[in-house]
């Protein structure tokens, strides 16, 4: 190192001192006493060498990086280049208070010099010789070794902690940490947020929430996280929610190479809807929702035009005496009911209408429990087998990884080490999907009267919901009961909706004679009770039907 890393500073008498005193941290600013302490010592100092002390610059930044990141550092510069005729001295507690750059050190020591300070300190002497420089160099570089020590014992602590399966970083929204016996400080779910997550995925991933439009829409309703200046939540803020693997209980911090590590806190997703909804947001347009809107247009992209098939919009229309009136209409540029008005009463009664005729005979409610039990327990004596098939699954896929893994080993070349391990992390991925299947069977369901109750309610008057429900009701309403979007014709109205298929069976019931056996065909009808025995085929979409209303 030469002697003009060091220049030599403006010649002159001190006429007064200023103190800077740093911390790494802002805990240790309100928490601590290391900002006061380093204060009162540089008095002291300052105080022994007759220094008029005028002012005290604080930081609590790293001190690794470029000085100009420290507010406190840039603010005492300031100070000294806005008083050009007067010499100050720079007083600091420790050299490693100065700077942990070798770099950085040099750079600060000759923007003091340049601007005519004496810099001080309590525990290094300043020498303006090439042995002072030359022992300043070296202390300055011990300073920035230990940073890069420190530093790198740290990330070893927290990379080991993370392969033990802790999230270290800030909490996302759902989550808050708390101090648990033995472990530490711990993700735990964090409520009401944490169900308002569960259900953003849960009705992304199958089918209530058709974009991450009405996934926003719920959270705007139900949540308070951060806000836009139209007080909707961020869409940044709503697709990082549902990019969040983190949800599922793994955990991936890709700097450290850890990818899919099993994590200790409580998942909120399964990893299988956590999928779904990554296919919907990969193969969808994320199209904005106009709250204003559909708040008061229910039927708004589900009703589609007779003469071109495209979804319906809608608006207001101010009359001349300035009193607005709600319309249906297409806006396709090529159609011929372009902007043509459908009064909002005539489109909804029509589809009111169609919902109200949804109402099976009440002899068929007896007949339809019977057939349900039957298919109930059905179901039970699948799963118990499904089960089994699934577990032979996860072993087998277990052995593949094993022998993969093996392979890895013994691998040489980084194209053939990372193809590898994208395998076997696909595999364990399939791995916990299958897993996650075999625990929902495994749950012990509600029973079948209280599940039977709930959805014969909806499927014996679908209308009283549409009729009392909210926005998001008739929403479901609409998706539940209509298996196909709903066409509708200026001139002639609304044509045929195709129904869902739990009310297409309840109907075909409605209109046959079940007091006669059915035709057994090549398999043996099922006695459902005396006198009405119902054919395997017509069973069939039976057991749809109950799919349809999780009759599982």
């Amino acid at each position: 190192m030469s002697a003009e890393q060091f220049p030599e500073s403006r010649a002159g008498q001190i006429d007064a001192a200023v103190i800077y005193c740093r911390v790494s941290t802002t805990k240790q600013t309100i928490e601590g006493h290391g900002l006061q302490s380093q204060e009162v010592r540089c008095r002291e100092y300052a105080e022994q060498h007759g220094y008029d002390v005028l002012a005290v610059f604080p930081d609590d930044v790293s001190g690794g990086g470029d000085f100009m990141g420290r507010p406190g550092m840039v603010a005492l510069l300031s100070f000294l280049k806005a008083q050009p005729d007067r010499r100050f001295a720079v007083i600091f507690d420790d050299l490693k208070r100065f700077a942990r750059d070798a770099e950085f050190h040099i750079k600060l020591r000759r923007e003091l010099n340049t601007v005519g300070a004496k810099v001080e300190c309590l525990n290094f002497k300043f020498e303006d010789t090439p042995e002072g420089e030359f022992i300043e160099t070296i202390m300055a570089a011990q300073g920035e070794l230990e940073r890069k020590q420190n530093r790198r014992q740290v990330i070893q602590k927290m990379k080991a902690r993370v392969q033990a399966g802790y999230y270290l970083f800030a909490p996302v929204y759902g989550y808050r940490y708390e101090k648990v016996p033995g472990r530490g400080r711990m993700l735990v779910p964090d409520e009401p947020a944490a169900s308002i997550v569960r259900e953003a995925f849960a009705g992304m991933a199958h089918g209530r929430f058709r974009s991450i439009g009405d996934v926003k829409h719920y959270l705007d309703e139900h949540s308070n996280i951060s806000r836009c200046s139209n007080g909707g939540a961020h869409w940044s803020v709503v697709s990082d929610i549902l990019r969040r693997k983190l949800y599922t209980g793994l955990i991936t911090v890709k700097k450290w190479g850890i990818v899919d590590q099993e994590g200790i806190h409580e998942p909120l997703v399964s990893l299988a809807d956590w999928l779904r909804v990554q296919d919907v947001l990969d193969g969808k347009a994320m199209a904005p929702r106009r709250k204003d809107i559909n708040e008061d247009f229910p039927l708004r992209g589900f009703v589609c035009c007779a003469d071109c098939g495209a979804p319906m919009t809608s608006c207001w229309s101010k009359s001349r005496n300035g009193v607005k009136h709600p319309y249906y209409l297409c806006a396709q540029k090529a159609c011929p009911s372009k902007r043509k008005s459908i009064r909002r009463d005539d489109l909804e009664t029509a589809v009111a209408r169609v919902l109200e005729r949804l109402v099976p005979a009440q002899k068929l409610s007896k007949l339809a429990g019977e057939m349900f039990q039957d298919i109930w327990n059905n179901r039970a004596a699948q799963s118990e087998a499904t089960t089994q098939s699934l577990l032979r699954e996860a072993s087998q896929l277990q052995k593949q990884i094993d022998k993969l893994i093996d392979r890895l080993v013994n691998a040489t070349g980084d194209s053939v080490i990372e193809a590898y391990e994208q395998r076997i992390a696909k595999m364990q991925q399939d791995k916990k999907v299958l897993m996650e299947r075999i625990n929902n069977l495994a749950v012990k369901q509600d029973t079948f009267s209280k599940t039977f109750e709930h959805a014969m309610r909806f499927l014996s008057n679908p209308y009283k919901v549409w009729e009392k429900g909210s926005f998001d009701l008739k929403r479901n309403v609409l998706n539940l009961v209509f298996s196909e979007p709903l066409v509708y014709c200026r001139n002639e109205g609304l044509r045929t909706a195709k129904t869902a298929l739990p009310f297409k069976v309840l109907g075909d019931f409605s209109t046959k004679n079940l007091e006669v056996v059915g035709d057994p065909g090549i398999e043996p009808g099922v006695r459902l009770r005396e006198g009405v025995t119902v054919p395997c085929h017509t069973l069939r979409p039976v057991a749809h039907a109950a799919d349809a209303l999780h009759l599982r």
